[in-house]
């Protein structure tokens, strides 16, 4: 359900569906429909209120109607009036909620449309549905942590509102919030997830439909206010061409002030995207100890190389620093290779993103890469991913077990081997290679998928809550959640669990 549009008004509740059997409410009904769909709006009210007076067993079902009707035609009292005396009484129509919500909500009574939208959840409905209405009803009340949860929350779940949001007067308060936004890690992590960029695209868009509530337009003047009229199907209102046509300088004037007004939210959103960043580069340090002591060496290799990429100068602080021992030669490496190469670790990042995309781009940067760097760990990795990418398992296979002698407790250099020799068939190698890995590999998704290919084993998981590595410990779905880390098959122990994490490229695979 989109904010603002009205559900259908064909919706039978439930407990309220045998009346229509009976002939006399069912024929009414129909012509209450039919005088609705000809604009005889008071036709249909008298209608349905006959329905309301003479049949007991329709009467619910009737004031469900006379609730959509209302909401037709903007009798927004009426609509709050019969809708919460409706949901008072126990009807949890979704339908009904909604229209009640709204209305409710365009009477300024924002506590109360929340409180009625909270009950859509009774009507077997998932509040998450609603995640950007309850965003509005959050930013206007003043409780703007809660709005941004549910705001990126509906961001993450869907697409529906890109190109709405950045220009609702509702949200007005939350974007000016971001101004000074001090975010928890939790929060850094899912704002870093969502697709910001991909939201101020759609706004930004010239094409992007103009919509607004009639909140919306209560903000505007009255010379902009007559360049819009209402749309039922969509609930919002829409420019008017013919009034556009006849005022076209006000026309023009209103569409560069919208403009310029999403270029300021996207600032703003811009602002507090960089505050969020350096909250999450900031505990990059932590998450590479944490998975070095659990004897993760991948994970830590994952927070190192994503930091270094925003802050180059953290090298020295990661040699450096406690509980990192077991990084000390692939730091190493990387200060040795980037001696000789100043653009070693860009270059290693970009064949890593050309792999799948453009690989004659990553042979090249490879060739040319210097001596020095071509020793290192990294190099191995990205060289050996190309030969994977081709299929040229049996060239990869040699590279792998070097890593492995590198970086012996680095899932990658397990996990990609016994890929390579499962897809060659060579699957009795795989399975004694996979009892080989470190106890870290266990922590991984890709461990269990193994399993179950080479010995029949069905395990399932939950879906990955974010799928691209932007700095979060999960190591973008990689790690399997520790409290789905429960069963161990044949008796065997669980390796060291992940040490207890708080919960998006920030400016802005497993291998």
């Amino acid at each position: 359900m989109k904010k603002n549009e009205i559900p259908a008004h064909n919706e039978v509740p439930a407990p309220y569906g045998d009346f229509v059997n009976e002939l006399n409410a069912a024929q009414l009904f129909k012509e209450a429909e039919g005088l609705e769909a000809l604009g005889l709006y008071a036709e249909a009210e008298a209608t349905l209120r006959k329905v309301e007076a003479n049949d007991p067993d329709a009467r619910d079902f009737a004031q469900c109607r006379l609730v959509h009707l209302f909401m037709q035609i903007q009798r927004h009292e009426d609509v709050a009036t019969l809708g919460t005396s409706l949901i008072e009484r126990g009807i949890r129509h979704y339908g009904t909620i909604i229209k009640t919500m709204l209305a409710l909500q365009f009477l300024g009574r924002t506590e109360e449309a929340r409180d009625t939208l909270r009950l859509v959840e009774e009507s077997g409905h998932s509040l998450e549905e609603d995640a950007y209405q309850m965003a509005c009803f959050a930013s206007r009340l003043g409780e703007f942590h809660e709005a941004l949860g549910w705001l990126l929350l509906e961001f993450r779940r869907s697409e529906d509102y890109y190109a709405h949001a950045l220009g609702d007067t509702d949200l007005r308060p939350l974007w000016e919030w971001l101004r000074d936004y001090q975010p928890t890690l939790e929060e850094a992590h899912l704002f870093i997830e969502t697709r910001f960029k991909d939201v101020c695209a759609a706004a930004r868009d010239k094409d992007a439909p103009i919509q607004l509530s009639a909140d919306d337009l209560t903000h505007y003047p009255e010379g902009v206010r007559r360049l819009f009229r209402f749309n039922g199907a969509s609930g919002y209102f829409t420019l008017n061409p013919l009034a556009v046509a006849q005022e076209p300088g006000a026309a023009a004037q209103f569409e560069h002030d919208w403009r310029a007004g999403l270029e300021t939210v996207e600032g703003l959103i811009r602002e507090g995207h960089n505050r969020v960043a350096d909250v999450v580069l900031d505990a990059q340090m932590r998450y590479a100890v944490e998975h070095a002591r659990a004897g993760n060496h991948l994970g830590a290799r994952y927070h190192i190389l994503w930091a270094l990429k925003f802050r180059p100068a953290l090298i020295w602080d990661f040699l450096k620093q406690p509980g990192l021992e077991m990084m000390v030669p692939f730091l190493a490496d990387l200060v040795l290779a980037n001696e000789q190469d100043a653009t070693f670790r860009k270059r290693m990042g970009e064949v890593e993103a050309c792999t799948a995309t453009d690989p004659d781009r990553a042979w090249s940067l490879l060739e040319e890469t210097p001596e020095a760097g071509r020793t290192t760990g990294l190099y191995l990795l990205r060289l050996a991913g190309l030969y994977d990418a081709e299929e040229d398992y049996e060239s990869a296979l040699p590279i792998w077990a070097e890593l492995r002698r590198l970086w012996p407790e680095d899932a990658a250099a397990f996990g990609n081997a016994i890929e390579a020799l499962r897809k060659l068939g060579r699957n009795d190698e795989a399975r004694r290679l996979l009892a080989e890995a470190p106890a870290c590999y266990r922590r991984f998704r890709k461990y269990w998928a193994q399993m179950a290919t080479l010995e029949g084993v069905r395990r399932t998981f939950p879906p990955a809550g974010c799928t691209t590595f932007r700095g979060h410990p999960d190591l973008g779905g990689v790690l399997i959640p520790e409290r789905d880390f429960g069963f161990i098959p044949d008796g065997e122990s669980a390796p060291n669990p992940r040490p207890d994490y708080e919960n998006e490229n920030p400016k802005g695979g497993q291998e």
